[in-house]
């Protein structure tokens, strides 16, 4: 049941905009203090020599240009959701923005600015020796050639995200990822019914939308402690409203209350 639960909270999470920048911003963090590891490794005398101005400078570049990047991806982020709302439906809007390529070019822009500041302090203050400015530069390197890499296929995604054409292309993936799923999940683990015994007890929702996720494991658990029939009146996507039941439970004995 928890891997279940678990498991749908960090699908949930990864359609949020702003879980991936969050997560680059921590790795480049902990990249930066990984660096002065090295230093306490025997790699003095293998390493070559790095100054530290050259990285600082290297590092100065990077963080004057990344933030200026990421502001203009957001631009260009919020002017193809603009366009994507006006010829897309509330839920082929949801795919668009829930866009992967583009979350992790903004991540990778604002990881690479977080990197760059941590980076010039941790210079500054002479936290790294011969092996740790070593490890810095190979990183920052690395690092700038990740961010061109990114912008240049992001550019190219972006001029396509919004469009008609991109928005048809995501709503077709999703349902047949949901086809898919559906033809292995679509029992829930229950069994058919034709009709709902009377007597029954009517659950109803007080909020207007779709269903997302059925924990079935969790229905049975209580049926099971409460002695009762669950009958399920809605699946997964099905648009539910006040006078709409989203399962009927059924007393096999005793009080029905």
């Amino acid at each position: 049941m928890f891997g279940r639960r678990f498991s749908f909270s960090i699908q949930n999470l990864r359609q949020k905009l702003w879980i991936k920048p969050l997560g680059f911003a921590v790795l480049a963090v902990v990249a930066v203090f990984a660096a002065h590891l090295a230093d306490a490794l025997s790699l003095q005398n293998i390493v070559p020599q790095i100054d530290a101005d050259t990285i600082e400078k290297l590092l100065t570049v990077i963080s004057a240009s990344m933030l200026g990047v990421a502001t203009f991806a957001v631009t260009s982020m919020v002017s193809a959701y603009s366009s994507a709302e006006s010829s897309a439906t509330p839920r082929a809007f949801a795919l668009i923005i829930s866009d992967g390529f583009s979350q992790t070019a903004l991540s990778s822009f604002m990881g690479a600015f977080i990197f760059s500041i941590v980076g010039i302090i941790s210079i500054k203050i002479g936290y790294f020796s011969t092996a740790g400015r070593f490890v810095i530069f190979v990183l920052t390197i690395a690092n700038f050639a990740w961010v061109v890499l990114t912008f240049v296929r992001w550019v190219d995604h972006i001029a396509r995200l919004g469009r008609l054409g991109n928005t048809i292309k995501k709503v077709d993936e999703a349902t047949r990822a949901a086809f898919d799923h559906w033809h292995h999940s679509a029992p829930l683990g229950g069994r058919p019914f034709s009709n709902v015994p009377e007597g029954g007890v009517d659950l109803c929702s007080d909020e207007l939308g779709f269903i997302q996720h059925i924990n079935t494991e969790r229905l049975e658990k209580w049926a099971k402690a409460h002695d009762a029939a669950i009958y399920l009146q809605c699946l997964t996507g099905t648009f539910i409203h006040a006078r709409q039941p989203l399962l009927t439970v059924h007393r096999l004995s005793g009080d029905a209350d």
